[in-house]
């Protein structure tokens, strides 16, 4: 047996790893208990995610406390299955269930008037502490770049239909390999697409991952590809190649913007690209863009934590880094960095493939050759005459 407390403090990933060595030589059963409140914090919310049928209102299929339901991994997935399942290799799946309690569960807890403390608390603590509520939402660090509400009211905004507009851009983040997955999402202006996700042995190479890029592109529109890792470089001189408008992302190039009310200037172009989407979902000045109702995406823009750092004219913004946030929440924040990245497909800083630019600067000869060969004959011609 296994038992974690306070499972919310936890990562998904450490959860798993720790569960995974869960065994019995002699074919005994095995058991993990894991106990908690609701999450206080975006990072928890993986809880809900895992036991969703019980804690999750939007579930298809909801369960009962205390219901048996049934778990298997299929590529690389969680997927709920009947309790007689065999998979290809034989495996079976595991049982999961959630047991809703309340303090006046526990009748000695409650003699010592621990309910008075717990009800003098703020109310979105106390919905949570006191009532158990999964529901009420969390409270944000107050160093998190883009306010938890705000997403969700960008969320709130999405429709299922994309607007009868021509396609902005795309923006990718390339896995080759590992655990971590390649996203792919595209936009409309301010309507955002559901991501295409695959696994990281799905794009082993950048024609593969190009190929996937262009299957989802539409009006030849501009293509953004992360370049901070490595990995995007080969898709981006795929794309270039293809005359493909591509373009990569390098979040630590500098950047001289400065945010809305011009106090602060960017320690780099992340810090820019992030801050700046923030400003576009502020529901103060009319924010319209609408993103897919995607979990791990709000968890995702929801991790983004910042700093003031003295810059060379002033005070700068840094948004903490990529490996930063992989500790945070156990894995790779590529859905919440591929969405930044399209919502930066237009600003300035961004970097065009060597293949992009020799192609330019080929096609540039060119016209000028045709240039001057007419301007030539033009000349002749009025020597004719």
């Amino acid at each position: 047996m296994k038992a974690f407390d306070e499972i919310t403090q936890f990562t998904e990933s450490q959860y798993r790893y720790i569960i995974g060595w869960l065994r019995d030589a002699r074919g005994r059963r095995c058991r993990v208990v894991a106990t908690g409140n609701p999450p206080t914090l975006a990072e928890g919310m993986w809880v809900v995610r895992y036991w969703a049928p019980w804690l999750d209102k939007s579930h298809p299929k909801p369960a009962a406390s205390g219901e048996l339901r049934w778990f298997t991994t299929i590529g690389g997935e969680d997927r709920e299955v009947d309790a007689c399942y065999v998979g290809p290799k034989g495996e079976r799946p595991r049982s999961r269930t959630f047991i809703r309690s309340m303090l006046e569960d526990n009748p000695e807890l409650m003699a010592t008037g621990y309910a008075a403390q717990l009800e003098s608390l703020p109310d979105e603590i106390r919905e949570r502490l006191r009532y158990g509520s999964f529901e009420a939402g969390g409270k944000d660090d107050p160093w998190q770049v883009i306010p938890t509400g705000w997403i969700r009211q960008a969320q709130a905004r999405w429709l299922a239909t994309p607007p009868d507009l021509p396609m902005t851009a795309v923006a990718a983040d390339i896995a080759q390999g590992g655990s971590d997955k390649t996203q792919i999402q595209s936009r409309r202006e301010w309507w955002y697409s559901p991501f295409a996700s695959y696994k990281g042995s799905e794009t082993p190479d950048g024609p593969t991952a190009a190929g996937l890029i262009v299957r989802q592109m539409r009006d030849r529109c501009r293509v953004v590809v992360d370049a901070g890792g490595g990995y995007g470089g080969d898709t981006l001189t795929q794309l270039a190649h293809a005359d493909v408008d591509c373009f990569g992302f390098k979040g630590g190039s500098g950047s001289t913007a400065s945010t809305r009310d011009g106090l602060y200037g960017f320690a780099n172009l992340r810090a820019q690209a992030v801050w700046q989407f923030r400003e576009q979902l502020d529901p103060a000045y009319g924010a319209r863009i609408a993103l897919p109702p995607d979990a791990e995406l709000e968890v995702d823009l929801a991790a983004y934590r910042y700093e003031i750092r003295a810059g060379g004219g002033g005070e700068d913004i840094l948004v903490l880094p990529k490996d930063v946030m992989r500790e945070q929440l156990g894995r790779s924040p590529d859905k919440g960095d591929t969405t930044i990245m399209l919502s930066a497909s237009a600003i300035s800083g961004l970097k065009r493939p060597k293949a992009a630019q020799e192609r330019r600067e080929q096609s540039r000869l060119r016209l000028q050759s045709v240039t001057s060969n007419s301007a030539l004959k033009a000349k002749l011609r009025g020597k004719r005459r």
